[in-house]
């Protein structure tokens, strides 16, 4: 450890981004190339330089207490400086300072030796700082404290565990998760929750369901028709709105095959026809006679009930939904889970069903636990995910995102959401102002939260 002479307190350390700001009189105790990383901030004029962080000099400026509450009189915080010095955090995303509300710390170095300040600074961004903060669990995991949430983490960082161990059996509202990997299945005796493959039956799906979930699937995933166009999707609506109920037996995507075949044989030259029905050979099993018969994750009533199954499943207990679609290829998989996940939420949204089984157990919304969410959330329009999340829990449904790719996950669309909970992950980009190597130093099953306008918190390892 750094032998530091703790007083006069001059320099200030953001625990949440890991900001240093000095004074001008340590500055001058640095080697020439550790100098140059920092910048000087003339008072008052600091608000000038955004990079700098002008609360942060606002901090120095203002504190009157310590860390630990207690009163500290300028004297001993060594005067007011008339400059400091910050490191240029341009690069680094910083959205917050040392401020009161934001864990941070002041400690001293009036008398300490070049090396040793050089060493602290080195210290600040190498150090696991972040155990200082306040223990996530210690906060009330309400949803006016949490809101929307994003989990953040690789492969075994622990953010699984996290979820259907640590934060789900805490929480009073009705779950729903969405779990397309089947980690979370040996975890649902923990937040009493039943295990249920999501099938749907398409009599039970509007049209305008139908359309819509075909849209984002098509979207969503590569292959045939990737390049997923307005004109597709127009043309699809004209042929399915026209024969999709044509048939006694309900909605038959045979009839729908058959409108396109004739339309490409009108239309040589066209290709989306062509491109519709490699698409929709996605939801088909086809016979001997190549006709098409919906697979039977979308011909088969979930539990043998029906989608309505859920409403009355949550008002006792929550729901895990596996994807029973094992033997089928990746693209088909992708295909038909993403077409799944959102005609179920699009239902839900429709029908009130989550809010009316939230309403039976006395609360007012349902938490939708998407794993790897990164897979079903569309880039170039705002799906029914999306509106949930920027409605919260008005919309009786509060999703919260968990993905080992949080920077495939829109931009704007992070920044809606409040909470940020980040494991280790190999990333070479900063997560919320927290650097790649900070996030690299997590050990299995630690992590932290950035609530946002409420502070920082450490997650534990936990030690069962």
């Amino acid at each position: 450890m750094v032998d530091l002479i703790l007083t006069p307190p001059v320099v200030c350390i953001d625990l949440v981004h890991y900001v240093i700001l000095v004074k001008d009189d340590v500055v001058e105790y640095m080697e020439p190339k550790d100098r140059a990383k920092f910048v000087e901030v003339q008072l008052p004029n600091h608000k000038k330089l955004k990079h700098c962080n002008p609360n942060a000099a606002k901090y120095i400026e203002s504190v009157k207490t310590s860390p630990r509450g207690r009163e500290v009189s300028p004297k001993r915080l060594g005067g007011i400086p008339k400059s400091i010095y910050c490191i240029d955090t341009r690069k680094l995303a910083v959205k917050s300072t040392c401020r009161p509300g934001i864990p941070s710390f002041i400690v001293g170095a009036r008398r300490a030796s070049s090396d040793t300040i050089t060493n602290f600074v080195r210290l600040v961004f190498e150090t696991m700082l972040y155990r200082f903060w306040p223990p996530f669990f210690s906060q009330k995991l309400t949803y006016d404290f949490l809101g929307n949430m994003l989990v953040v983490g690789g492969s075994r960082s622990g953010k699984t565990y996290f979820l259907a161990k640590r934060l789900l059996p805490r929480l009073k509202n009705p779950i729903v998760v969405i779990d397309p990997t089947g980690e979370y299945k040996s975890f649902a005796k923990h937040f009493n929750a039943e295990v249920l493959p999501l099938t749907v039956s398409l009599g039970e799906l509007p049209l305008e369901v139908f359309l819509y979930a075909f849209d984002v699937a098509s979207r969503l995933t590569s292959g045939v028709g990737a390049n997923w166009t307005a004109v597709q999707q127009g043309k699809l609506v004209e042929i399915a709105s026209a024969e999709y109920y044509r048939s006694e037996q309900g909605p038959d995507l045979q009839l729908i095959m058959d409108a396109l075949a004739e339309e490409e044989q009108r239309n040589p030259r066209s290709d989306t026809p062509k491109i519709l029905r490699a698409k929709l050979a996605n939801l088909c099993i086809f016979d001997e006679q190549r006709q098409c018969r919906p697979h039977p994750a979308i011909s088969t009533p979930l539990n043998g009930v029906g989608l309505s199954y859920i409403k009355d499943v949550l008002k006792e207990k929550n729901v895990v939904f596996e994807f029973p679609l094992q033997e089928e290829s990746f693209e088909r998989r992708n295909f038909i889970s993403a077409f799944l996940v959102h005609a179920l939420v699009a239902w839900a949204m429709r029908t009130s069903a989550f809010a009316e089984a939230a309403r039976a157990r006395g609360e007012d919304h349902v938490y939708l636990i998407i794993d790897e969410a990164h897979r079903f959330l569309a880039r170039d329009v705002e799906d029914e995910i999306q509106k949930t999340l920027r409605q919260g829990r008005h919309a009786g449904m509060v999703p919260v995102l968990s993905t080992q790719s949080p920077h495939d996950i829109d931009e704007n669309l992070r920044e809606t959401l409040k909470t940020i909970v980040i494991f280790s992950l190999n990333t070479d980009r900063p997560i919320h102002g927290i650097g790649p190597e900070t996030i690299k130093t997590f050990e299995v099953g630690e992590g932290v939260a950035i609530v946002r306008n409420v502070g920082a918190f450490h997650i534990p390892k936990d030690e069962e």
